[in-house]
């Protein structure tokens, strides 16, 4: 129940716009669940618990990946299969907005105050920007 999730919740569409990412977090303990959903209807598809706590969910443009910004880094899963959270990278503060290219191999991520890039496929920050005051932040459709 939404309800008992109040803390943060934040959503993302995947790029063709037929699935919507949910996430809660719980205010007391940090964990919560990420709930894809159709976008037509609203009928869940998938459940996925969080460890951690202010989750941003981002899609990549391929829909094969779910990125997940939260308090302390980004976190990757695969949509296929088991869906276990693998650790890419980790932050002094909250991330508030993420976008993804898994054709390009990176994935960016804004604190609000600086914007990061790594590369998707190991982590590794090739940039870093930062920010006069920025909550905004989305990926180009080619992800360049």
């Amino acid at each position: 129940h939404a309800g008992d999730f109040v803390d943060s919740w934040r959503a993302g569409f995947n790029a063709d716009g037929t699935r919507i990412a949910l996430a809660f977090s719980d205010r007391p303990g940090g964990q919560g669940r990420i709930e894809l959903r159709a976008a037509s209807d609203g009928a869940l598809v998938r459940t996925l618990s969080v460890p951690f706590r202010q989750p941003v969910p981002t899609f990549s443009r391929d829909g094969q990946w779910l990125a997940c910004g939260h308090a302390e880094g980004i976190h990757l899963t695969p949509l296929a299969g088991d869906a276990a959270w693998e650790p890419l990278t980790e932050s002094r503060g909250p991330i508030l907005r993420v976008a993804i290219s898994a054709a390009q191999n990176w994935i960016a991520s804004s604190t609000g105050l600086q914007l990061n890039l790594h590369r998707l496929d190991s982590g590794n920050r090739f940039r870093s920007l930062n920010l006069q005051s920025s909550r905004a932040l989305g990926a180009a459709p080619d992800g360049s």
